[in-house]
């Protein structure tokens, strides 16, 4: 077991199989809640059910004990980490200044996740525990939307709208897609390469497409084609399937599933509410 909480959460059953999300819901308003339901959109729970403030971008650990998300009830964006019933919340980061997007490494130990502290926004990697708060960027451009490689030995992230990947200690970064032109965004690393999202291909300020491309810079493939947004694509486990949110259906934001090839599009969310941010448990 890699999880550092091992001993804390014996009587917590751990998330397997499952897809975590943000949904203002129960609010309607713009005051999220980290949501948990089945990998085929059925049995919707409201895990923080924290009506005042936005509980964002949940991310489960390796084993399926602990949820880490950001979060404004403290009354700045900082990093949290609960079990995975809500129980336990903990707050990890204190810094002035918004702390957002975490994402556990691949072995438990270590969270990844962006901080403006320095004046803009840097990818930063921390303990499990919220010790040792690193800056891996440390420059004078926005970093964002940073993801683990599934090893953990390497993260690729967007800056100035190009996919860019680097060690996980920050060294050796690399532009994959160098599209000036183009926007490309909204990364994440899975078994089938790097997904991101793009108005590349003559598609325009109007809408966003899921694109995939493998960490060499090959492979570069188109997977929608709508006329809406398309955002946050995430890799399911197995590298096989990418779930992502789009505005097609006239919401705020559903959460839909495909095949990592494109194929097989499946609406997982109903509801006039925003969801954003899906993620797989393990």
């Amino acid at each position: 077991d890699n999880s550092p909480y091992s001993s804390e959460v014996s009587t917590v059953t751990p998330l397997s199989g499952q897809i975590v999300f943000e949904s203002d819901r129960d609010t309607g308003t713009f005051d999220t809640d980290v949501f948990v339901m089945n990998a085929d959109g059925s049995s919707v729970t409201n895990i923080t059910n924290n009506p005042y403030f936005s509980d964002e971008r949940p991310s489960v650990s390796p084993d399926g004990t602990k949820i880490v998300f950001n979060s404004t009830r403290g009354g700045d964006h900082d990093i949290y980490v609960m079990n995975a019933n809500g129980s336990g919340v903990t707050q990890l980061t204190t810094a002035a200044g918004r702390d957002r997007l975490p994402e556990w490494s691949p072995d438990g130990t270590q969270i990844l996740f962006l901080s403006e502290r320095d004046g803009d926004s840097e990818v930063f990697v921390m303990n499990a525990d919220g010790t040792s708060q690193t800056n891996i960027t440390s420059n004078v451009v926005d970093d964002f939307q940073a993801s683990w490689s599934p090893d953990g030995l390497q993260i690729v992230f967007y800056r100035g709208f190009d996919v860019w990947t680097m060690n996980a200690n920050g060294t050796n970064e690399t532009n994959l897609t160098d599209s000036p032109l183009e926007r490309d965004f909204e990364t994440s690393w899975g078994l089938g390469g790097i997904a991101f999202v793009s108005d590349r291909d003559g598609v325009g300020g109007n809408t966003t497409e899921v694109y995939k491309i493998q960490p060499d810079g090959t492979g570069l493939t188109r997977l929608t084609n709508d006329t809406t947004f398309d955002f946050i694509p995430e890799w399911s486990n197995d590298g096989l399937q990418i779930i992502w949110v789009s505005n097609s259906v006239g919401s705020g934001g559903e959460i839909f599933r495909m095949n990592a090839d494109g194929t097989n599009i499946v609406r997982l969310t109903f509801d006039s509410a925003a969801e954003w941010a899906p993620k797989y448990t393990p």
